[in-house]
């Protein structure tokens, strides 16, 4: 049995009373570092360093970076999988992910410098259009792809995708470009152009 009362001041004063202070929301983890080769670290938004072993989290904001001959694999709660290449700036810009509802999860991400090899996984198999990689001469949409981003280079990024299908929207154009799964395109800040192959041939 319980009883329920409306109060205004005398809730008011026993609330005071309890010692226990209130706590905030722990933000959950985007993603675990399954396995790492050479030094990975993680800048959060608040511009702290760590140094990120595995088994260890990434979160939301958080800028990972691998040293000059280290790679990293991420493993998301999404089931995404990431594999970041040596001398890489990664970000973790938007992710939200509710197992019950996979279809209202969001995976936003960009790879500031380097390369990365994605398969993406639960959300954008449930809702496609919540999923997206931003670089630095473009931004990618999915449709349940594998794909691969090389922006090591200062001149732009090699696109290839080996799985389904992927959406690629030049920086400031509105048309976009298909490529199905064996297709690569290369886009630099001034000339747009196809490849004949994948360029990362060692990235796990």
């Amino acid at each position: 049995l319980f009883d329920a009362r409306i109060c205004a001041t005398e809730c008011k004063a026993e609330s005071g009373s309890i010692a226990e202070k209130p706590r905030e929301n722990a933000i959950q983890a985007s993603a675990k570092l399954v396995s790492a080769q050479g030094e990975i670290n993680a800048v959060d938004s608040a511009g702290l360093r760590r140094r990120v072993v595995p088994g260890g989290s990434v979160y939301p904001g958080d800028v990972v970076e691998t040293g000059s001959s280290a790679n990293a694999v991420l493993a998301f709660r999404d089931d995404s999988r990431l594999t970041l290449g040596p001398v890489t700036r990664f970000r973790v810009d938007s992710f939200v992910f509710d197992a019950q509802n996979p279809k209202d999860g969001r995976f936003l991400v960009s790879l500031l410098r380097g390369s990365l090899r994605a398969l993406t996984g639960l959300i954008g198999k449930a809702n496609t259009r919540n999923v997206g990689f931003a670089t630095p001469t473009a931004t990618i949409g999915i449709r349940g792809t594998g794909l691969d981003i090389d922006c090591a280079t200062d001149s732009g990024c090699s696109l290839f995708t080996w799985l389904g299908t992927i959406e690629v929207t030049p920086n400031g154009q509105t048309a976009l470009q298909l490529l199905q799964a064996g297709q690569g395109l290369f886009v630099g800040r001034n000339e747009i152009r196809p490849l004949g192959g994948p360029t990362l041939q060692n990235l796990p």
